[in-house]
């Protein structure tokens, strides 16, 4: 959050800082079109000027002079704001000027004017105005070396009478420019179309050519009027802010060094420092205080489930609250008032029945199906412990309400027999709590052909074998892998098969899976029931033309299908069933 928090709060200083630039040099813009727009009034008052026009057309040049003069005379004064060098030559070689003292030889000024580069450019656009971008002073023996000059023919709808000079001090743009000094080593220019420099705040950077610079030719070749990028400027972090010159092919650029501009976003990203570590203080001192509430009573879970593990079934837990932890512990103490139950009941049931194997069975089953392994609850209840202490409360009702009904389907007396779709459904339970221990290392597809979904099958066949296939094959995969649970029918059976591609069992753990001599299985298991019990119950119900086989392969996988009739016992839609949940 904090570093959010800095990164847009910089993003909001960058952009006032580069509006602000843009703001400044859209005012000097206005400046420099309203100085030029003045030069460009009084171009207009020559050439459209009668008296002018006849006196440039008298044949006596003493007299024309004199006529010419009056009128710059009165010029200076209409116009006395626009300090300027005007040039009028006339196409029969005459010029008239206002900034030379009688008597200088300027009869050359032709011929100097037409071998510039500007001039065919100024003759082709006829009457319309040219600004010529910064050049030498025609009048050398001025302090204005250089300036900028609106050239024009004049002309009316007859006669073409000649070309009108009109030059300023490239100092009274210079002026302009150095009212804009935003920070520090701002810079500020105009640049022409060619990246040559009209005008630089920093008088020794005046006529230097930039094209060269990338940033540039990027800004000339664009569209954009204005904008702002980030460049190398001989070699340094610029900010570079841009406006096109209205009404011009000129370009007014400002740039300003990157670390200038940071040094308020750094006072930004301190202060967000500051308040990033205070806050993080007070969220540990908080999930501190939370924490103690979920902890002590998962911990005081545990160690009761400790006593049970070693044996001492007379544990108890205190259960002070309401919330899903002390439903936990009312569960947990039904489970181990349950199993008590049941040990002392087989014990009993062995000295009376000890000579009915059938029997003595079913009494063993009853056991397995209530004996929930502790190991299993203690890692889940970690899990959850986890996540409390993460996430405070996200997905752990729905984690403990998987793990009720699993208890709840788990540990139900007096129904051996139920549908595959309901044992499917307590599957789903099991696997659910597996995928918050596990997250995505665990993935698992169902497709089951429909009509077996009212099969009547003994309780507890597939969690056992998915059991397994987490703990053989997907928990000592790196990534995990995938589980596909699957029923087919085949001619007068149905075949239902649990696949993972996990790391693969050798022949002997196949073998030790089959003879119930896999210790690790037993540890870990929820349910305390192999794969050999599986196989067990299905030939006690079915009869030993059924059971189940077991295929595996290192690293591609194991797969256990599960063999039972199709013609027997099913449950029908209209079937009475009081199992409501």
């Amino acid at each position: 959050v904090g570093f959010s928090s800095y990164t847009i709060s910089t993003n909001i200083v960058d952009q006032k800082i580069s509006d602000s630039i843009l703001n400044s040099i859209t005012q000097v813009n206005l400046n420099i079109r309203n100085m030029m727009r003045d030069v460009e009034i009084l171009s207009d008052f020559y050439c459209y000027n009668a008296d002018l026009k006849k006196a440039i057309e008298e044949e006596d040049l003493f007299k024309a002079n004199e006529k010419v003069n009056d009128i710059f005379r009165n010029v200076n004064v209409t116009y006395k704001e626009v300090n300027n060098y005007t040039t009028i030559l006339a196409w029969d070689g005459r010029a008239f000027i206002n900034w030379m003292s009688d008597g200088k030889d300027y009869y050359r000024l032709k011929q100097y004017i037409e071998s510039q580069d500007w001039y065919e450019n100024i003759i082709s656009q006829k009457n319309k105005i040219v600004w010529i971008p910064t050049h030498k002073n025609i009048d050398q023996y001025t302090s204005d070396s250089y300036v900028l000059t609106a050239g024009r023919v004049m002309s009316d709808i007859y006669k073409n009478y000649g070309l009108i000079l009109i030059s300023i001090p490239e100092t009274d743009l210079w002026k302009i420019l150095k009212s804009f000094r935003p920070v520090g080593n701002s810079e500020i220019y105009v640049i022409d179309q060619n990246g040559r420099n009209i005008s630089h705040c920093d008088a020794n950077k005046r006529m230097v050519v930039g094209e060269n610079q990338p940033y540039i030719q990027n800004i000339l070749q664009g569209e954009e009027e204005e904008g702002a990028i980030v460049a190398s400027v001989h070699g340094e972090k610029r900010l570079v802010v841009f406006q096109k010159v209205p009404k011009t092919q000129w370009t007014t650029i400002a740039t300003l060094p990157l670390a200038e501009l940071n040094e308020e976003s750094h006072s930004i990203r301190n202060a967000i420092i500051v308040s990033s570590i205070l806050s993080l203080i007070a969220a540990f001192f908080l999930a501190y205080l939370i924490s103690r509430g979920i902890v002590k009573p998962i911990r005081q879970m545990e160690e009761q489930m400790r006593r049970v593990e070693q044996g001492d079934f007379d544990a108890y837990v205190d259960v002070t609250t309401s919330d899903e932890i002390g439903r936990i512990g009312e569960k947990f103490n039904v489970m181990v008032a349950k199993i008590k139950d049941l040990m002392d009941r087989v014990v009993t049931e062995e000295k009376k029945q000890s000579q009915l194997l059938i029997k003595q069975r079913e009494a063993e089953l009853e056991l397995l199906r209530a004996q929930i392994n502790p190991h299993f609850l203690f890692n889940t209840l970690n899990s959850i412990k986890c996540m409390a202490l993460i996430n405070q409360a996200n997905h752990i009702a729905e984690m403990i309400s998987a793990l009720g009904r699993l208890l709840e389907n788990s540990i139900q007396r007096g129904k051996d027999m139920i549908t595959l779709e309901e044992e499917i459904e307590n599957l789903k339970n099991y696997v659910l709590l597996q995928q918050m221990r596990y997250g995505n290392k665990l993935r698992i597809l169902y497709d089951m052909d429909p009509e077996l979904l009212t099969l009547e099958v003994p309780r507890l066949i597939l969690q056992p074998i998915v059991e397994n296939a987490i703990i053989h094959g997907l928990e000592k995969k790196t990534n995990g892998g995938q589980i596909q649970v699957y029923g087919r029918r085949k001619e007068e059976v149905a075949e239902i098969v649990i696949e993972d591609n996990g790391v693969g069992m050798s022949q002997e753990e196949v073998e030790n899976l089959r003879t119930g001599l896999d210790p690790t299985h037993q540890r870990k298991s929820f349910s305390g029931i192999g794969i050999k019990n599986v196989d067990e119950r299905i030939r006690l119900v079915y009869g030993e033309d059924y059971g189940l086989t077991i295929t595996s392969k290192i690293n591609v996988g194991t797969k256990v299908i599960l063999v039972i009739p199709r013609v027997g016992r099913k449950r029908g839609t209209n079937d009475e069933d009081t199992h409501c949940r």
